[in-house]
């Protein structure tokens, strides 16, 4: 008799004559459940690795025309579009303005956080390389 094992699941028997037999070989496998929905959603934000800094009022305007204030952070990235929202230590703010161009070409991608704080604590805070969260919605 020649037995032959298909899947690990059935054994087939033949015997010389032709004849076959079927046994049936019981095994501990379960497929998998189906997922019962399938939810598709739209990315929300993207997270880049950045250097994060914080200037002061100077008198003037940001590069969007408006004067600065709390919540308004400049990008040294032209390609982040005036309006988008970032998150910063949990902190969310908009981007309003834009970094020298000398300072993405010298630093790499930089968000310049505006300050109300003293020079000094403006100093103190210096140049971090943070988690920037841009958020898309």
């Amino acid at each position: 008799m020649l037995k032959l094992m298909i899947l690990g699941l059935f054994i087939f028997s033949y015997t010389l004559s032709g004849e076959s037999d079927i046994n049936v070989i019981k095994t501990n496998f379960e497929p998998p459940e189906p997922p019962k929905t399938t939810l598709l959603t739209k990315a929300t934000w993207y997270e880049i690795k950045a250097d994060v800094t914080k200037y002061g009022w100077t008198g003037n305007t940001m590069a969007n025309g408006e004067y600065p204030y709390i919540g308004a952070v400049a990008s040294s990235d032209r390609s982040i579009p005036f309006g988008t929202r970032v998150e910063i230590d949990g902190k969310v703010y908009e981007v309003k303005d834009r970094t020298a161009l000398w300072v993405h070409k010298k630093f790499g991608l930089t968000f310049d956080i505006y300050s109300e704080d003293t020079e000094e604590r403006m100093l103190e805070f210096g140049r971090q390389d943070k988690i920037v969260r841009i958020l898309t919605q």
